[in-house]
């Protein structure tokens, strides 16, 4: 079993708003795409994406959960039912890996001999730097944060990939000097663009031998992410089996 590509399962206890459920849910993610789709008077296909600003995904996105539990214990039911009636968003982590692809060489800055790009993963990454207590305990490593460059749009026969060190740093230190060769500096305690939570992210593109590819889909960033969400809808609560009580809501990204 690799620990660095995703698995068919989640490997870790659900986090949601400071706990980390030891009695997991059932988890069903619905994956929104910002963009809309319209056929042209030739049959063809326009698709027309959200534009938010330089260096965000290509395809933006907004998830959601549902979770139902088939029963639960006090714990369970005091902390989802207080969750439901409070107004402000929290974090929610289910350790499952989401993928941002990104264009490059459309703003990039040369530094001396080096050729560095500003993008913005469209969420926190969840990292014990973000989560109070720090991430729960498992039989697994954590899976690590990976920024690969393709030589060619992903899916091109051929392509070769170049890994990239992933350096994690925080607000105040992401600006502070610039990535060596190679290199890709995170943000660990991410930023809000409206109301919506983003990690700011500088790679430096030369690889010491030639230009980075100046294309589309080439920037591919594997990550752990921490969602803001907020209860969207509540499933129909049902009393029909002594001392079990199923449960279900489902929360939506904010932003």
């Amino acid at each position: 079993m690799t620990e660095t590509r995703q698995q068919r399962a989640i490997r870790n206890n659900i986090y949601v708003a400071g706990v980390s459920f030891t009695r997991n849910p059932l988890p069903a993610l619905s994956v929104k795409r910002a963009e809309s789709k319209v056929v042209a008077s030739n049959l063809s296909l326009h698709v027309d994406r959200l534009f938010i600003k330089a260096g965000m995904p290509n395809i933006p996105q907004r998830h959601e959960f549902t979770f139902a539990w088939r029963d639960t214990d006090e714990n369970v039911l005091e902390h989802v039912d207080r969750l439901a009636a409070i107004g402000q968003p929290f974090d929610v982590a289910i350790w499952k890996q989401v993928y941002d692809v990104f264009d490059v060489g459309t703003d990039p800055v040369l530094v001396g001999s080096d050729l560095i790009q500003m993008f913005y993963l469209q969420r926190r990454q969840a990292v014990a730097h973000n989560l109070p207590g720090g991430i729960p305990a498992t039989s697994f490593a954590d899976y690590a944060t990976r920024v690969t460059l393709m030589s060619a749009p992903y899916g091109t026969p051929g392509a070769t990939e170049t890994e990239f060190t992933v350096v994690h740093k925080t607000t105040g230190t992401i600006l502070t000097g610039d990535p060596e060769e190679g290199e890709a500096w995170i943000d660990d305690d991410g930023e809000q663009l409206g109301n919506r939570w983003v990690s700011r992210m500088r790679v430096n593109l030369w690889d010491g031998a030639a230009n980075p590819p100046i294309t589309s889909d080439v920037l591919i960033v594997a990550y752990l992410p921490l969602y803001k969400m907020v209860v969207d809808a509540e499933t129909v609560r049902q009393f029909g089996e002594k001392l079990v009580e199923p449960r279900g809501y489902r929360f939506v990204e904010v932003g």
